[in-house]
């Protein structure tokens, strides 16, 4: 990128980054790159669209570069969807990211923790769409789903749009979602503008009359990082509370990356906490409500400290089933917390329970427990300057 700049002839392209959601890439390299916008692959063909119309839109400033590159689209709460959504996930830390991103657009929002849960639910209520976790105990997506879809059948209800949440976004994966009877997928961890074009690509007749949302003061959030209103899209253990409704008035490589090798004004909890993904949660914030950042934090250091004597145990008896099933859950709350790295080593785990192959899996515990403690140091200082 830095050699088509340079060269006075191709100075003017538009260039987008693309990489893999595990890699280190920050934005103030991006930018220094002279690169508008990135995208984490697989890419949506929605995405693509959007990035290349908002790319190509204004390339004279860097303002706009600057702006474009926050994150994949961006979401200034452009109308209320009004919809009401089910939302089936198991892991604490994805509900109560998932519940607050739909409340941010003016949705219902009911939030079961497995298969069973869910069929139970749909079968009781009408619901506008169902965001469906893939893997979970004792009844997963793929299974619920299909008994949802035989039981609209029989009932002869309309088909109510089910949502895959997956946290692998391969071929083979989206191809056992859409088998299974799943009208689209997002790969997790997912953003409010990833989030609102699905929704509103299945629920067209609700987004058509969906009332404008006024932009509301987000506490705690940098202004600098605010990512530009998301266009139009022409394509397609539980909480305390598993009912929400809207207020009233509205990684980095495969290998762990020593401090060493960081710049010297490198800030060691850039590396360990992704900035923007906690951005996320802040932007999520309701005003007049506890304080949602320290609350996902929380619920993460609470249920991953039991995770991780899952993960030692499963190792210790080599239960390859176990370890793909505490390493998944690691793996996505982490990821919802920035903690892309630890993210990283959860993955490398899970594809060790999937293969049914150990080998090296207490070295690789051995730098998962170094991660984890780095990133637990971090988001207790988070804690703490989020209270002061």
């Amino acid at each position: 990128a830095r050699a088509v700049q340079a060269t006075p002839t191709l100075a003017d392209l538009v260039l987008v980054l693309l990489s893999s959601v595990t890699g280190d890439v920050q934005n103030n390299q991006i930018q220094e790159a002279g690169i508008s916008a990135h995208l984490t692959k697989p890419v949506r063909r929605a995405d693509l669209y959007d990035c290349l119309t908002r790319s190509l839109a204004d390339t004279a400033t860097a303002e706009t570069r600057e702006n474009t590159v926050a994150q994949t689209g961006g979401y200034h709460k452009p109308v209320n969807l009004g919809a009401h959504v089910l939302v089936v996930d198991d892991n604490l830390v994805n509900q109560d990211v998932a519940r607050s991103m739909l409340v941010e657009m003016g949705c219902r929002v009911t939030v079961v923790r497995n298969g069973r849960e869910a069929v139970a639910k749909f079968q009781r209520e009408t619901w506008d769409a169902v965001l469906m976790d893939c893997q979970m105990p004792e009844m997963d997506g793929y299974e619920a789903t299909r008994i949802m879809r035989q039981w609209e059948a029989k009932q002869k209800h309309s088909r109510t749009p089910i949502i895959a949440l997956t946290a692998n976004a391969l071929q083979g994966d989206r191809d056992r979602c859409l088998a299974a009877g799943m009208d689209d997928y997002l790969s997790k961890p997912f953003n409010l503008a990833s989030l609102f074009d699905v929704l509103s690509a299945h629920l067209a007749e609700l987004s058509a009359a969906a009332a404008p949302m006024e932009s509301k003061a987000t506490t705690g959030a940098s202004n600098s990082n605010d990512p530009t209103p998301l266009e139009s899209k022409a394509t397609t253990g539980a909480s305390n509370s598993n009912e929400s409704t809207p207020p009233e008035s509205s990684s980095t490589n495969n290998k762990l990356i020593g401090t060493d090798t960081l710049p010297a004004n490198f800030e060691t909890d850039t590396v360990v906490l992704d900035p923007n993904s906690l951005n996320i949660i802040r932007k999520l914030q309701q005003p007049g409500e506890p304080c949602l950042l320290s609350k996902v934090i929380n619920l993460y250091l609470e249920t991953s400290k039991e995770l991780l004597v899952n993960l030692r145990t499963a190792i210790d008896k080599a239960d390859a089933n176990a370890l793909v099933e505490t390493a998944h859950a690691l793996k996505s709350s982490s990821a919802n917390v920035g903690a892309k790295v630890l993210a990283d080593l959860g993955k490398r785990f899970e594809s060790m329970g999937r293969r049914d192959d150990l080998n090296g899996a207490a070295s690789l515990l051995m730098q998962f427990n170094a991660e984890y403690r780095r990133v637990v140091d971090a988001l207790s200082r988070e804690l703490r300057d989020t209270a002061a």
